[in-house]
């Protein structure tokens, strides 16, 4: 016969298991979107900064003193690890 102090934790343990894969199943594809699209932005607006920084600058045709525009966003301060040699 089955001894039910086995059967008991493994069961707890086996569904916490299949509710944290279901919840990883659900969840990852919709912030991974959500980080694409946020860097599909930043991607887009810094485009358009270049586009709008080279069309100044072709248009002022050699006066140094032309302003780019305002900053809409600055760049994001990152923590950068050590390098560590293998």
């Amino acid at each position: 016969m089955v001894n039910n102090t086995v059967i008991i934790p493994v069961a707890v343990l086996a569904s916490i298991c299949v509710c944290m894969f279901v919840f990883m199943w659900w969840w990852f594809p919709r912030a991974w979107a959500r980080g694409d699209a946020s860097d599909r932005a930043e991607y887009d607006e810094r485009k358009r900064q270049r586009e709008l920084a080279e069309e100044t600058a072709v248009g002022s045709e050699g006066d140094t003193g032309v302003e780019l525009g305002e900053r809409t966003s600055q760049a994001r301060v990152t923590y950068v690890p050590p390098v560590t040699p293998y």
